[in-house]
């Protein structure tokens, strides 16, 4: 019931996405102006799906495993709000072709959880 719960959220989520990066080139790496706007704009939805996620009743058993999700889904809003603000941050993701440490740990947790559906 939780994972259930938590993939329908990842499914709009990945609905919000694909709208905030509708700017984004699709044949090349964005510039950091577009990855920029693209944050700003999608963090906000970003974070009210964590919100969203983390209201949902936990399973019994998991506790360690989902707070270390809960807490890789705040640095990933913390990391966004960040790189759509801070151009050397931004940067600094460009860089990283999103596999930033921050991604990796949210989809490692991700995957703890049962919620590999949930790494686009």
């Amino acid at each position: 019931e939780w994972a259930a719960a938590q993939v329908k959220i990842c499914t709009g989520l990945e609905t919000g996405r694909q709208d905030a990066a509708k700017d984004l080139p699709q044949d090349a790496a964005p510039t950091v102006e577009q990855l920029m706007a693209f944050y700003a704009a999608f963090t906000p939805t970003f974070s009210a799906a964590v919100d969203e996620m983390k209201a949902v009743e936990r399973p019994e058993g998991l506790d360690s495993e989902i707070d270390e999700f809960e807490a890789a889904m705040d640095a990933t809003v913390a990391h966004f709000e960040k790189a759509g603000a801070d151009r050397s941050a931004a940067e600094a993701d460009l860089a990283s072709d999103g596999e930033s440490d921050v991604t990796k740990r949210l989809e490692d947790a991700s995957k703890k959880v049962g919620l590999e559906e949930c790494n686009g």
